[in-house]
């Protein structure tokens, strides 16, 4: 894989966090062996525009220029279950896969996920 990249998407206010999370992000990919990720960072409320850096990560997915997409979670991609795996389907349709360092496996989708009802998770 050559391009690999890392998305967060955190309130102005939660600069903090973001740094806390995107050095998070390079570990994993260093223990991969993987490029230092690219950062592709939405802050909604900013004015930057709702998902401008997301826009940007599947415009470089769609160029091939991204095949390997470092999250801390898919509550990055949106606000919601429905919405995140909404996104999440549009990044793998354009050839990148996510990894969600939380699990430190890439997710499978977030509805009928094996064994999910009997952890208690979504069905």
């Amino acid at each position: 894989m050559t391009g690999t990249a890392s998305y967060l998407c955190h309130r102005p206010e939660e600069e903090g966090r973001v740094a806390v999370e995107q050095r998070r992000l390079e570990e994993l990919a260093d223990r991969l062996g993987l490029p230092r990720p690219a950062l592709f960072l939405d802050r909604p409320g900013s004015g930057a525009g709702p998902g401008a850096a997301l826009a940007r990560l599947l415009a470089a997915a769609d160029a091939g220029a991204v095949q390997l997409v470092l999250v801390p979670g898919l509550w990055v991609f949106g606000p919601d279950e429905e919405e995140a795996e909404r996104r999440r389907t549009m990044l793998t349709a354009r050839g990148a896969h996510v990894l969600a360092a939380a699990a430190g496996i890439e997710e499978p989708p977030l509805r009928g996920r094996p064994g999910a009802a009997a952890n208690g998770g979504p069905v």
